[in-house]
């Protein structure tokens, strides 16, 4: 310390001094006593390392020089205290400038040193570096405003309170809704906010929280400060310390009026659907009722008069129209026989006489049935049927329905000449399938969703020349399900359609 001097009597204490001044791990730095702006009259290793410059560089600089330009005059008064005896020491955090250019926060502490007179002889300056803790500070700081800001930003109200059931902190939505004045929170409980009822309601909710240690969730019709009683979702749940001790509640409360109205109107809408469809039902059974009785006196007596049993018709004339009345009077009878049968599957009157049937008996029958109707169209019909032994447990006149339905769809839509194929998969684990595939017209991808709802004909399968009333996949389907299968198609434009019905393994029985 060339440039200030130490009694020899106090040579062992300027040694020790010296070797911690050097060793250190603080920046330390000699000033004399003077103006503010006095040069350091020594500054250790670590000081330098801390600002970057050489120890002679240092010491022809003083503390203003790298002081934070708005920071150079804001110890003039400790500075002065400090000579004049009042102060003996002080502490602050400061900014300094790095010789590179870059920011250094520093905590700082001065001390006057007094000699023999009584009179600060020197200063003595301390200095911590601490850049990286006031910018962690800083990014935390940073990321609990984010956390804020997106907390205040929810749309629910959100609120933290102690395991007394104490306000610690609420989101704007919460002050919205029941503090509006936003009136400090600060030991308030949920007494101070809501009605009595209420309140006690919320607080034993919380006492369940803190003694099950599990979350809780409540639809609740919730009295807001401007006397509006809202349906909320109310959620609370404990907060806990790094040991897994519970230390709070949390509350998150959802306004989910909106919501709920919706589902009532829903749920109204549904109810009204639900009346309507069953009054269509009724009206279409007792409609089908009512309409059978003529028709089948009309195909009857159509019938007596193409086989002439009450004599001769005459003119090839009447012959040719009592056929066409007896075609008409089928098909119709036919198509109200599907409505029946549709509107008993949709009010769940649809009966199922169940009997073990040979899978194999009913395709060949429905496969005769359906033998004119090939033969006029000269299609080749090819039956596989693997699971020629194979039974199941189902209604046999629900099956055949199917079958016929699949077979008259094939041959409708099968140009002359063309082919059905008719396979037979039994297996015990994976149930039955029975596929029926044409090389018909096929159908676009766009409309497969479509062609088993009730009364649609999708794409091509609706032209006037096919008929049809858009029921028989429907019902196929229909029938299907009431057996706990399924119908699936796969149908390429163009190029044909295969139908694929399935019966579930614990119907098959061998």
């Amino acid at each position: 310390m060339a440039n200030w001097e130490i009694g020899r009597n106090e040579k062992l204490g300027a040694e020790l001094f010296r070797a911690v001044y050097e060793q250190d791990a603080l920046g330390m730095v000699l000033r004399a006593v003077g103006p503010r702006d006095s040069r350091w009259l020594d500054v250790n290793d670590k000081f330098c390392q801390i600002f970057g410059y050489t120890r002679d560089e240092l010491l022809e600089l003083t503390s203003v020089d790298i002081s934070y330009p708005e920071e150079q005059d804001d110890a003039v008064e400790y500075n002065e205290r400090l000579l004049a005896g009042d102060l003996k020491s002080y502490s602050r955090e400061k900014r300094y400038v790095h010789k590179d250019g870059h920011v250094i926060w520093a905590n700082v502490w001065l001390s006057a040193v007094y000699g023999s007179n009584d009179k600060p002889s020197l200063i003595i300056s301390v200095i911590e570096d601490i850049t990286e803790r006031k910018r962690d500070e800083a990014a935390l700081l940073e990321s609990e405003n984010r956390f804020r800001a997106l907390v205040d930003a929810l749309p629910s109200a959100i609120l933290m309170k102690d395991v007394d059931g104490t306000y610690l902190h609420a989101n704007n939505r919460w002050f919205e809704w029941f503090n509006p004045e936003r009136a400090s929170i600060t030991g308030k409980t949920v007494r101070d906010f809501y009605p009595d009822d209420h309140a006690a309601g919320i607080i034993a909710q919380e006492d369940e929280v803190l003694s099950t240690g599990q979350s809780i969730e409540y639809e609740y019709e919730t009295p807001f400060s401007d006397g509006n009683v809202r349906s909320t979702l109310l959620q609370k749940f404990p907060v806990t310390d790094a040991d897994g001790e519970i230390i709070g509640i949390g509350g998150i409360n959802t306004d989910i009026t909106e919501r709920k109205r919706a589902e009532a109107e829903i749920m109204a809408s549904k109810e009204q659907a639900e009346i309507a469809n069953r009054a269509k039902s009724k009206f279409l059974a007792h409609m089908s009722h009512e309409l059978r009785t003529p028709l089948n006196a009309i195909v009857g007596f159509s019938e007596a008069l193409m086989t002439q049993t009450f004599g001769p018709l005459g003119d090839e004339k009447n012959i040719e129209f009592v056929n066409a009345i007896h075609e008409a009077g089928t098909h119709l009878t036919q198509i109200i026989g599907d409505i029946l049968d549709l509107s008993r599957i949709e009010a769940d009157h649809m009966p199922i006489d169940e009997t073990v049937i040979d899978v194999s008996a009913v395709v060949e029958r429905s496969l005769s049935m359906m033998a004119a109707k090939v033969a006029e169209k000269e299609l080749h019909v090819h039956s596989d049927i693997h699971g020629a032994a194979a039974k199941i447990r189902a209604d046999e006149r629900h099956v055949t329905q199917v079958l016929l339905n699949l077979l008259s769809n094939a041959v409708k839509f099968t140009s002359s000449g063309g082919r059905i194929d008719v396979r037979v998969n039994a297996v015990n684990d994976d149930g039955l399938t029975l596929c029926v595939s044409d090389n018909g017209i096929g159908i676009d991808p766009r409309y497969l969703d479509k062609v088993m709802e009730p009364f649609v004909q999708a794409g091509t399968y609706s032209s006037p020349e096919y008929g049809g009333t858009g029921l028989g996949l429907a019902i196929c389907r229909s029938l299907m399900e009431l057996h706990g299968g399924t119908l699936t198609i796969e149908s390429e434009l163009g190029a044909g359609t295969t139908v694929t019905v399935a019966f579930p393994p614990e119907r098959v029985i061998g």
